[in-house]
């Protein structure tokens, strides 16, 4: 499985009670958050959240979707929220929230391992790419958060980031892939031309003389 830890920071300034509602009501991600296409609560649990289960439908740029369940496994009000997750995805997340004149700092943990097959098989040269595609979920939360609530977001960072030297297995792969095609496509053209190396053995004879 392909292993990941990332760590998100949100600062936005909105009231710290207003964005532990908001981060509380998991049913009305979607609604401001363009990566969550769906949360549907499957046990409510306690009053806090904790014991909460949720099945999460979620997507970024890239065409895949990724599906998991969450359940709640630390709440302490205003401060930190520890989830479990399971599914396309499995590990643990963790919310801590710090609040300082007006400001709340937001800070996300996330490690989880991917468990689909395709993903595993292509993460050693596509991890950069995914990678991205998380930051760029998290980015859309960010903002999303700071519309919702009115606020200004004034910082978004994440990381890992996806260094330069960490695409190069991706661009060794499809530079390989296009000196396969590119024959190919040479053969594919010239036998629409009329002339290809079939027609021109069985023309030309097993000698290689003109018939």
């Amino acid at each position: 499985m392909g292993a990941y830890r990332f760590l998100t920071t949100w600062r936005l300034e909105a009231p710290a009670d207003k964005i532990w509602e908001t981060l509380q009501d998991a049913e009305a991600y979607p609604r401001w958050w363009p990566g969550v296409e769906q949360v549907e609560v499957l046990h409510e649990g306690a009053a806090n959240g904790a014991g909460r289960r949720a099945r999460v439908t979620m997507r970024g740029r890239l065409p895949y979707r990724l599906r998991f369940e969450i359940v709640g496994r630390e709440v302490r009000e205003l401060e930190r929220v520890v989830i479990e997750a399971t599914g396309s995805l499995q590990g643990s997340g963790r919310w801590e929230l710090r609040h300082d004149a007006g400001v709340t700092t937001m800070t996300y943990s996330w490690e989880v391992a991917t468990t689909k097959a395709w993903m595993n098989v292509i993460e050693p040269f596509a991890r950069p790419a995914l990678i991205s595609n998380h930051h760029v979920v998290m980015r859309w939360g960010a903002e999303g958060l700071a519309r919702h609530l009115g606020g200004r977001l004034l910082t978004e960072t994440s990381v890992p980031p996806a260094r330069a030297r960490d695409w190069a297995p991706l661009a060794g792969l499809l530079l390989g892939m296009a000196g396969i095609a590119a024959p190919l496509r040479h053969r594919q053209s010239a036998c629409r031309r009329g002339w290809c190396p079939q027609r021109a053995a069985s023309w030309l004879g097993p000698q290689g003389a003109k018939r």
